[in-house]
């Protein structure tokens, strides 16, 4: 009641079409995708800032509308990216996830835990650490979030060596952990991590998909 309130005190100001107000409405209506979708509407030029909050209010166990809403989008920020691929990852359907990342041109710390959650959520655990090597090759700093969440992953597969290379990496806060001491400052040498990857191969169950 009270947001309803609100929103009538906008429109007598003749504001109902300010992204800034819309914006801000919109994160108040939590699940009410009804109403959030009424106040989209009244926007005649929705800018990344309202959609990003349009989509948070979509049903999370339906995301036909927050993929609609995502392609609906001129300008796309990491916020926008990464709300989808979460999205998806919850929902086990992590091809999508992966699709949406893959797509990213914009990846943050945020993006890369989030795909090492969703092959964990789904019991793939060598794409996790796939994953979590592909970040340390961009130059990636990994952060205690990302580490808690591959560390599972090394414990279903039995990976010892890649569950101390991981730990010593974040406790040292060194770079020359991850380079196995080669003087490449670019690159981590991948070689632990690659090996017991491909002995534990057959190990990783068959990738779920909604």
């Amino acid at each position: 009641m009270e947001l309803k309130k609100i929103h009538a005190h906008i429109v007598k100001l003749s504001l109902s079409h300010s992204n800034f107000m819309v914006t801000n409405m919109l994160d108040l209506c939590d699940n009410n995708v009804n109403y959030a979708t009424l106040l989209f509407q009244q926007l005649l030029q929705p800018n990344v800032f309202s959609y990003n909050a349009i989509i948070k209010t979509t049903p999370c166990d339906d995301l036909t509308g927050a993929d609609n809403l995502f392609e609906e989008m001129t300008e796309r920020d990491a916020i926008s990216w990464n709300s989808l691929i979460l999205g998806h990852a919850r929902l086990g359907q992590i091809k999508s996830a992966r699709k949406v990342f893959d797509e990213m041109y914009c990846r943050t710390i945020v993006s890369w835990t989030t795909m090492i959650n969703g092959y964990v959520r789904v019991g793939c655990y060598v794409d996790a650490l796939e994953i979590l090597c592909e970040m340390q090759v961009a130059v990636i700093e990994s952060d205690e979030i990302s580490v808690i969440s591959v560390l599972p992953a090394c414990a279903q597969i039995w990976s010892l060596e890649v569950g101390k290379w991981i730990h010593n990496s974040q406790v040292l806060g060194d770079k020359r952990v991850l380079e196995e001491n080669h003087s490449c400052k670019t690159h981590c040498n991948l070689e632990i991590v690659v090996v017991a990857m491909e002995q534990l191969l057959e190990l990783e169950p068959e990738e779920s998909e909604n």
